[in-house]
């Protein structure tokens, strides 16, 4: 069983920030999950959302933003980079910390041969952000996923980066939010992709509702099971343990102390 850091450790530090990414490896979690944006001249930077408001100081700093805007892709990196972070998840009354948004080169170096990141929010940008990966050496430690149906997108990204490199990338197929969802395509999943993903990502949308044993059995076979507790709004042991008996491999969480110490718990 593993663990996976939701945003990195934004309990204690900003959302997606080298710092709180710095602190979820201290506390020995195994992945972290973290989102990217494109700046106006191309670079790349951590940040969920694609406007600057909530996890920074932008408008305070630049009070009528880039053209009136508060885009990212309107903003060039060296503007941004005269930005601090919110603390935790941001918001109007969230204080400043001195920390600044970060490059995606920068966290890969850090991660590198430490912890897996699960790049989130990155599937638009997958040959840019594959190259920066092999630039990096952090090709082993990069998890790219998608939700879409179209295969075949999947398919030659997957193909024609191991044939230039040598190299297959980390691939997580999403199945969607429910079991039903899953249901209703896994085949087509495996059927359709010249490889198996190396694990497949399952949020369900009703804990209450039984795990499929005959479906999880299946992927449990093949792949592993990455789980997201967080829509489900009950990111606990108890879920946790219901995760782990049904199969799962890793689960993400908001609550890096309690999940990592549950965990630990099962190896003593």
């Amino acid at each position: 069983m593993m663990s996976c850091a939701h945003r990195g450790d934004w309990k204690k530090h900003p959302e997606n920030s080298f710092e709180g990414i710095q602190s979820a490896i201290n506390a020995g979690i195994d992945a972290v999950e973290v989102d990217i944006q494109q700046t106006k001249d191309g670079k790349f930077i951590l940040m969920h959302d694609e406007t600057l408001n909530r996890t920074t100081n932008a408008e305070e700093i630049y009070p009528n933003g880039m053209d009136g805007s508060f885009c990212v892709s309107d903003w060039t990196f060296e503007q941004i980079q005269d930005l601090r972070l919110k603390q935790g998840l941001g918001g109007i009354t969230a204080a400043v910390t001195e920390y600044r948004v970060p490059t995606l080169e920068e966290v890969m170096k850090l991660c590198r041969g430490k912890i897996l990141i699960n790049l989130d929010m990155s599937w638009n940008y997958r040959t840019q952000v594959w190259n920066i990966a092999l630039a990096m050496d952090s090709t082993g430690n990069c998890i790219f996923k998608t939700a879409i149906e179209n295969t075949t997108n999947i398919n030659n990204f997957l193909d024609s980066a191991e044939v230039n490199s040598g190299k297959r990338p980390v691939f997580m197929r999403m199945l969607c939010w429910s079991i039903q969802d899953a249901l209703n395509y896994a085949d087509g999943c495996y059927t359709a992709l010249n490889k198996l993903p190396v694990m497949v990502e399952m949020s369900l949308d009703n804990y209450n509702d039984n795990f499929d044993e005959t479906l999880l059995a299946k992927i449990g076979n093949n792949m592993g099971i990455f789980g997201n507790a967080l829509y489900t709004g009950i990111d606990d042991i108890t879920n946790w343990k219901k995760m782990r008996d049904a199969g799962f491999n890793m689960i993400m969480t908001d609550d890096i102390p309690g999940l990592t110490s549950y965990i630990n718990s099962l190896y003593k």
